[in-house]
């Protein structure tokens, strides 16, 4: 048995914990050749002990880098947006589950709710609120 804690405990020092991970991280955002739009990755742990990630897609079309669409590749459904100003998110909108859909072109132009504030992080268990992008990555997609 103590043979057994020694090793978990080597294995715990040598790739480190998910207390050394951060809760939530974005990816840089690529372009999507073709299809009109930029896309990144939100990764998240939905509570703070949880092994690995769960991860959401932001998407920004080329033609308006200031709307960054939320995706849920799980339901297959466009949620929110980030309404960006001055390379910062500035509000947060969600979408009616009525006009929810797999199809970004459906999406733009329906009746987001404005809500302030950014949600909680997805299936949180305690609460905690989801940062939005980075300065960094936002200033990536927005045109010079």
């Amino acid at each position: 048995m103590i043979g057994l804690m020694v090793i978990a405990v080597h294995c715990n020092a040598a790739f480190g914990t998910d207390d050394a991970e951060p809760r939530q991280k974005y990816s840089r955002f690529q372009p999507h050749n073709g299809r009109g739009y930029a896309l990144a990755t939100y990764s998240y742990k939905p509570y703070s002990d949880y092994r690995g990630y769960k991860y959401h897609y932001v998407v920004c079309p080329n033609d308006d880098p200031t709307r960054l669409y939320l995706f849920n590749p799980v339901s297959r459904r466009y949620y929110g947006r980030l309404i960006i100003r001055d390379g910062e998110v500035r509000e947060y909108q969600s979408l009616p589950v009525a006009f929810q859909s797999e199809r970004l072109s459906l999406v733009r132009s329906a009746p987001f709710e404005r809500q302030g504030s950014l949600p909680v992080i997805p299936e949180s268990t305690d609460n905690v609120m989801m940062v939005g992008p980075p300065a960094s990555i936002v200033f990536a997609v927005q045109p010079f």
